[in-house]
């Protein structure tokens, strides 16, 4: 009676792995940025059971109230590299804006599988930033020394410790500061 139950356990993690896994695994994510016209995602994804049909892309800039679902480019196979193009001049996306993405990946069994969301923060790919943070504080500059860049980080760290203060209240997330040098980098 011992043995049957240790198999019954067995198997139900054995199932529950199956359940939680399924036949649909995602590979490595690859993100290439060249921004400001372009950030482009890419992923690998492999059913064991059947043809890739649908791969779709969830993004959300943290703040905005919407997100949006883009279809992938790919070959449908049961291994597909798929790819979406975010083209981000257009959809007016600020430099220094956190997202969050996910994949939901659907094949031609009726197998959906949706990645956990992951976070990027997009960056101007035509500078060399700069970067100090801290829990309350993303500052990125590419132009001025060191202690120019301290001396802002801790006028706006400060700024936000006399909020906390006052209000009582924790921000849930960073503040990103973007610093371009000249109105034709900002502009461009």
């Amino acid at each position: 009676m011992k043995r049957v139950g240790i198999l019954i356990a067995a198997c139900c993690v054995l199932l529950t792995s199956m359940t939680t896994n399924g036949p649909i695994t995602v590979g490595e994510t690859k993100i290439t940025n060249d921004y400001p016209k372009t950030i482009t995602f890419e992923v690998e994804v492999t059913s064991t059971d059947a043809t890739i049909v649908s791969v779709e892309l969830n993004l959300a800039v943290r703040g905005d109230i919407s997100s949006f679902v883009k279809p992938a480019e790919f070959t449908p196979a049961q291994q597909v590299v798929a790819r979406f193009a975010w083209k981000t001049r257009r959809d007016d996306v600020p430099p220094g804006a956190p997202i969050q993405y996910a994949w939901t990946i659907r094949d031609e069994a009726g197998n959906t599988l949706t990645t956990e969301p992951a976070d990027y923060v997009i960056t101007d790919a035509r500078f060399t930033w700069l970067m100090l943070e801290n829990d309350d504080v993303a500052l990125w500059w590419y132009e001025g020394d060191a202690a120019f860049g301290q001396h802002v980080f801790d006028s706006a760290t400060r700024a936000i410790a006399a909020m906390k203060r006052h209000t009582g209240e924790s921000l849930p997330h960073p503040v990103h500061i973007v610093l371009y040098s000249n109105d034709s980098d900002f502009d461009a």
